[in-house]
């Protein structure tokens, strides 16, 4: 698989999560080949930027089973509204951590 950065993870991060599905960490440190320390950095990135944003959701772990999921604190169901969905592309973009080529596809 490609290199690929961390806004990239969190992008998959988010997205997979978002869609109802769960994040298994070993899966996730073979698919993108990273630490343990930067799995970590990465769940931590996203729940902050979840509090900073006032989105209704926290990230879980459920130990037994050894997945990450979403957890919905509110009766949304978790959607971002438009002006949340247009911050957080904001801060994605001016992060400058994605390519111009690569910024065409997100």
């Amino acid at each position: 698989m490609d290199e690929f950065n961390q806004v990239e993870r969190f992008l998959y991060l988010y997205t997979e999560l978002y869609k109802g599905n769960t994040i298994n960490k070993q899966v996730y440190l073979d698919k993108f080949g990273v630490s343990d320390a930067s799995f970590n950095k990465d769940i931590r990135k996203l729940k902050d930027a979840a509090r900073h944003l006032n989105l209704d959701f926290d990230i879980k772990i459920n130990k037994k089973e050894s997945y990450y999921y979403l957890d919905y604190t509110s009766e949304t169901g978790g959607n971002l509204s438009d002006i949340e969905a247009y911050t957080l592309s904001k801060i994605l973009l001016e992060s400058r951590a994605l390519s111009k080529k690569k910024q065409k596809y997100y």
